[in-house]
């Protein structure tokens, strides 16, 4: 079994009487590139924020590379590099100043490695943050996250508002230079086409609760959309044991799915169905589907 780079054990935060974050627990192995994902509002932010130790949780356990966020804080955040939705340096240094000033609480960083990230990502050296623009604020960042050559790399949401061609350079830059070497990376969005680039396994937030918790490999694998076709008639009373949305008409049946795609396939049909076919699910459907299926079932 792989080693946790996190651990987040029965996570609960409570702003007054809203609970931003409920019961949340889930686990990243090292070397996994891991999202945490789910609309504005969801509580990602939240988590990060108490596994960064930015804030306190009011019930459950945190732990990075085997450090409690809270007991051991400063042994936990030395070995992250951590980039915030919106970053905040000092707009009169030049790029390259901050760099200098960066590196000299970091033992391990790389200025080779820097400089690389610097070009890759076309930031101009010689000119002051506060002239920057939003998406050169994030790629700096990314730069100054990686150069201190960290263990755990953890993203929150740094790329929301930006345009496509910058997230695709930012992801790009993240997984070539720091997870192709071995890293473990937190990446916490609402964009989650962005995610699902890149992710092997994800973690949905909805309303401060876990609602799917896997491989991405295993979500697109039992979670399917079919459309059948009944030359006869669609049989009355029509039920799916796997089906978590269905809709018919007088000759078609447009299904989703959240179990076996194949099993659902042979009941269809023994129902009568002469021809199923599969709709593949994007994960940001996956999770929609997964959400109105909860608000159908009503209050837990």
């Amino acid at each position: 079994m792989a080693t946790a780079a996190i651990e987040v054990d029965g996570l609960t935060k409570r702003y007054g009487r809203t609970t931003a974050v409920d019961d949340l627990s889930f686990t990243v192995p090292e070397g996994a590139v891991f999202g945490l994902l789910g609309p504005n509002g969801a509580g990602k932010t939240t988590t990060i924020r108490c596994l960064m130790n930015l804030i306190p949780p009011d019930a459950g356990g945190l732990r990075i590379l085997g450090h409690d966020t809270v007991r051991d804080a400063r042994q936990a955040r030395r070995r992250v590099g951590y980039v915030g939705e919106r970053p905040q340096y000092i707009n009169w240094m030049s790029v390259q100043r901050m760099l200098w000033f960066h590196r000299g609480f970091y033992p391990d960083w790389d200025q080779a490695l820097a400089e690389q990230l610097i070009e890759r990502l076309y930031l101009d050296p010689d000119k002051q943050i506060g002239a920057l623009s939003a998406g050169s604020v994030a790629k700096l960042g990314l730069v100054l996250a990686i150069s201190q050559r960290p263990e755990l790399l953890i993203l929150d949401d740094p790329t929301s508002g930006l345009d496509p061609l910058v997230r695709r350079e930012f992801l790009e830059a993240v997984i070539s230079t720091y997870h192709a070497e071995g890293g473990t990376i937190l990446y916490s969005s609402h964009a989650m086409a962005d995610v699902e680039r890149i992710a092997d396994h994800v973690t949905l937030l909805y309303d401060g609760r876990k609602v799917l918790d896997d491989s991405l490999d295993a979500i697109h694998g039992h979670w399917a959309g079919l459309h059948a076709v009944f030359p006869d008639g669609t049989p009355e009373s029509l039920t799916l044991a796997d089906a978590v949305r269905l809709q018919t008409n007088a000759h078609h049946v447009d299904i989703v799915v959240d179990g076996d795609p194949e099993a659902a396939t042979a009941e269809l049909r023994a129902l009568g169905a002469t021809r199923v076919d599969p709709t593949p699910l994007d994960l940001e459907e996956i999770f929609v589907e997964r959400v109105a299926a909860l608000r159908r079932q009503g209050p837990t």
